[in-house]
């Protein structure tokens, strides 16, 4: 993480962008986070996996960046959402997706 941030303070980071598949990031990054949320009771959703249009969408991006991008938002998620809601029911941290044309 330090050689991390002293490359970016250089403007000396790299990227490799590339057509990446948005499934096979998020199939890389869920099982990562799924622990965290584990442990404190939480419910991960991911009904972006059952849209058949999420296997085949490609971005325009680094992977191991877009990868790095979702853990932390991810992680993030896992550590402000409260284990349970004031109804009772576990809390839930739900992945979804909008895709605009253009």
């Amino acid at each position: 993480d330090v050689l991390h941030y002293a490359k970016l303070e250089a403007g000396r980071v790299e990227y490799d962008v590339r057509p990446t598949s948005v499934d096979e990031v998020l199939r890389h990054v869920l099982p990562l986070i799924e622990p965290q949320l584990a442990t404190r009771g939480i419910v991960l959703e991911t009904p972006i996996l059952d849209d058949p249009r999420v296997s085949t969408l490609q971005v325009e991006a680094d992977a191991d960046k877009l990868a790095q991008v979702l853990l932390n938002l991810l992680s993030n998620a896992a550590k402000f959402t409260p284990s349970l809601q004031p109804d009772g029911t576990p809390g839930r941290v739900t992945v979804s997706l909008a895709v605009r044309d253009g």
